[in-house]
C-alpha cells in the first residue's frame, strides 16, 4: 500500500473490519462521520494492516472480473 504517510485508516466495511480483526489488527475507536452518518472504525496504519488491504482489495477486484 501506498497509504502509510496517513497515520490513521477509517474503515467503513462492516465485513473488511471483520477482517481486520480477524488478522488480529485492534480499532482505536469507533465513530461516526458526521457529514454522511456513517459508522467507521478507526485503525492505526500500520504496514500489517497495508498488507490486509492490499489482499482485500486484489480479492474485491477478483470477484468483479469472475
Amino acid at each position: 500500500g501506498d497509504n502509510l504517510d496517513r497515520e490513521y485508516f477509517y474503515c467503513y466495511s462492516p465485513p473488511l473490519k471483520k477482517r481486520l480483526l480477524d488478522e488480529g489488527e485492534r480499532y482505536i475507536c469507533v465513530g461516526i462521520n458526521e457529514r454522511n452518518k456513517r459508522k467507521f472504525w478507526l485503525f492505526k496504519n500500520t504496514p500489517k494492516l497495508n498488507e490486509v488491504m492490499d489482499e482485500w482489495r486484489r480479492e474485491k477486484a477478483k470477484l468483479r472480473r469472475d
